[in-house]
């Protein structure tokens, strides 16, 4: 099983992520073999399990509706507890679920959530985000950027990503991590998951609306 290395960066304001998102999209272009990969609607459903709390255990479970060229795609992703405090490295499993058109897709997701609740998995909140991403080559290694906004929450992020093979990669994957943010200027780490966000943002909303 592959571990996902990565590390997310929050932005003050839309100005100041658009300013980046400019500049760093030219940068690794010009210098890092830089490819766009387009720009892609993602919405994220998490479950907890029957017998472990996943915020305990620090573990994710989640199906992903992504919209890309108006075409959608369904994936279910298990995520590991995190191996370390400075990034989020953590072991991924992400499988492919298969739908032959946008309305056996929507389908198949509706069915992907019976299945998990009827298991006793329970749906505990959503994430919808519009991501920008860029893959680039950093020391021989593979790489992307994610950029990423969060309407919900008005919120505006970059993620740097890296995919270690085995444990043994781990250092180093790490490593080009913290260079490749040093050298895009990335410094407002965010230790809080997407989910997390938005569920503060709603508890907070809500807090404000009924006192």
């Amino acid at each position: 099983m592959p571990f996902e290395v990565e590390q997310k960066f929050q932005f003050e304001s839309e100005k100041e992520f658009l300013d980046f998102s400019r500049s760093s999209v030219v940068v690794l272009q010009e210098q890092r073999c830089g490819t766009e990969l387009g720009i892609v609607e993602e919405t994220d459903v998490y479950y907890n399990h029957p017998s472990r709390d996943f915020v305990q255990t620090d573990e994710a479970l989640r199906i992903r509706y992504r919209l890309v060229d108006g075409k959608s795609q369904l994936r279910i992703t298990y995520k590991g507890p995190k191996l370390d405090a400075l990034t989020k490295t953590r072991k991924e499993l992400e499988l492919p679920l298969v739908a032959d058109s946008e309305q056996d897709c929507s389908e198949l997701k509706r069915k992907w959530d019976l299945f998990l609740q009827a298991l006793g998995f329970t749906p505990v909140g959503s994430v919808h985000k519009i991501r920008r991403k860029i893959r680039f080559v950093w020391d021989d290694a593979e790489a992307e950027l994610s950029l990423d906004r969060l309407p919900a929450i008005n919120g505006y992020f970059a993620e740097v990503e890296l995919i270690a093979q085995t444990e043994s990669d781990l250092d180093a994957a790490r490593a080009k991590l913290f260079q490749i943010a040093d050298s895009l200027k990335l410094v407002n780490i965010v230790k809080k998951s997407y989910l997390n966000l938005t569920l503060d943002h709603n508890i907070s909303s809500f807090e404000s609306n009924h006192l």
